[in-house]
């Protein structure tokens, strides 16, 4: 599914403040790799979730569940799952 918004040329800045669920946001890499370096992501801001989502994470911590090895996990294995569903288009 296509995102419902695509935000365009974000300041390094704007990076966190932009996070919702179905939208993407599109810049030069040295606007990602700067916001990388320089902005904290917080979540769902523009619905005002992140509260929430920071909670459910909390939770999930609590319980032992590390989300930066969710994270590697996920990373390592969608390349592989691309591979096997695209099909090239008639």
């Amino acid at each position: 599914m296509p995102p419902g918004l695509l935000w365009t040329a974000p300041g390094p800045g704007h990076v966190g403040a932009l996070v919702e669920w179905n939208t993407a946001q599109a810049a030069p890499p040295e606007v990602f790799e700067t916001a990388a370096r320089q902005v904290e992501l917080r979540g769902d801001t523009l619905l005002n979730a992140h509260a929430d989502g920071q909670g459910a994470l909390a939770a999930l911590e609590a319980l032992g569940i590390r989300m930066a090895d969710v994270a590697r996990t996920l990373e390592a294995a969608e390349p592989d799952r691309l591979r096997r569903e695209w099909r090239p288009r008639p």
